[in-house]
């Protein structure tokens, strides 16, 4: 997490002095000449996950996690990402947000936000993790970007199509890794806490040696044709 070491105010507003970050974010590395190898989007995966254990063990929901959020404390050194920007963070008093919260951002939103149901914030930053690593695997947004009309009705309708092989090295266990945190059912998703203890297996076990049937029928499974997810009508 950025650190922030000073705060105070002119007028009206009010001025943080953070730490400075000179490596540009996870979207201008995914979209430079730096080739992601299985091993870098591990390692991205468990700093933001250890960001999130550290924030949800806080009670707070960041609620607009995404890759332009994750910064490089370093040019092309992926070891040392911050997350920024928490102006739509805030405690989880009550473990629910008000069903007309509009924080975040469009593609990063889960289906529960969408339907402007009552969520949890803290279970919505897990769902737009999901969709943070998807576009590390796949170079693409898995429900399409913010500002397709289409993007809030393939959220609550579909499900992103996860082909093993269109992401090559990629551990299919690490694919559904990926599939849980995008579960429709917000108490589906693993914690934070849980997603780090599952993020160490992808560096310390040889996964690619013990093939899983269960994973390879659970993938095909997830890359049915678009189902529908709930019966609550949808506005968008």
């Amino acid at each position: 997490v950025v650190k922030v070491y000073d705060v105070f105010h002119v007028e009206q507003s009010s001025v943080l002095v953070m730490e400075h970050l000179e490596g540009g974010d996870l979207f201008d590395l995914i979209t430079s000449s730096m080739k992601l190898e299985a091993h870098h989007i591990y390692s991205i995966a468990k700093q933001i996950i250890h960001s999130l254990v550290y924030l949800h063990g806080q009670n707070m929901a960041h609620r607009d996690l995404k890759l332009e959020n994750i910064v490089l404390s370093r040019a092309n050194d992926i070891q040392s990402l911050k997350l920024i920007d928490f102006g739509f963070a805030i405690p989880m008093e009550s473990n629910q947000l008000p069903e007309s919260d509009f924080s975040g951002t469009v593609s990063y939103q889960p289906p529960e936000q969408i339907q402007k149901l009552p969520f949890c914030g803290l279970k919505g930053d897990m769902w737009s993790l999901g969709v943070l690593l998807y576009v590390l695997v796949f170079k693409k947004l898995p429900f399409g970007d913010s500002k397709d009309p289409r993007t809030k009705l393939r959220i609550v309708e579909r499900s992103p199509v996860i082909d093993p092989k269109k992401c090559s090295g990629i551990s299919k266990r690490f694919l559904l890794f990926i599939q849980m945190l995008l579960d429709p059912v917000p108490e589906s998703r693993p914690t934070a806490e849980i997603a780090s203890k599952m993020i160490e297996v992808f560096f310390h076990s040889n996964i690619e040696s013990r093939p899983d049937s269960i994973v390879a029928s659970n993938i095909a499974r997830f890359n049915t044709p678009p189902m529908t997810r709930r019966t609550t009508p949808v506005n968008v």
